[in-house]
């Protein structure tokens, strides 16, 4: 979670489920505890939500609506869309497509680790 402006940035990623509700709502928390107005999420590498994401989702847009503000979801799958839509809560959110955040580098995450090359079989 980081701030841009007046928005709390957020990253959903893998499956957001029961098995995840404590981080979701230490989250909420420390969005109701900020003064920012708006959340952004980054639902990209979202691989999956249940009714407790979409309660998660709801709870932000309730505090956000209390401030004036309001809840972007960027690079929302398809899955979510239909999700959102199958519920009814696809026209509270405001969406946005194609949106890059310059994400840090944790060096625990195998993602910074340097790329491992390996020897071609198939050499020329």
């Amino acid at each position: 979670m980081s701030a841009m402006g007046s928005a709390i940035v957020m990253e959903l990623r893998g499956e957001i489920d029961l098995s995840r509700k404590v981080e979701l709502d230490a989250y909420t928390e420390k969005y109701r505890s900020s003064s920012r107005r708006h959340v952004v999420v980054d639902a990209s590498e979202l691989t999956f939500c249940d009714s407790t994401g979409l309660s998660f989702l709801v709870r932000l847009l309730d505090i956000a609506q209390q401030r004036d503000g309001d809840v972007t979801l960027v690079n929302t799958p398809d899955r979510l869309r239909h999700l959102l839509k199958a519920t009814t809560l696809e026209e509270r959110f405001r969406y946005e497509e194609r949106v890059h955040f310059p994400r840090r580098r944790n060096p625990r995450s195998p993602s910074a680790w340097p790329e491992r090359r390996r020897p071609n079989p198939w050499p020329d």
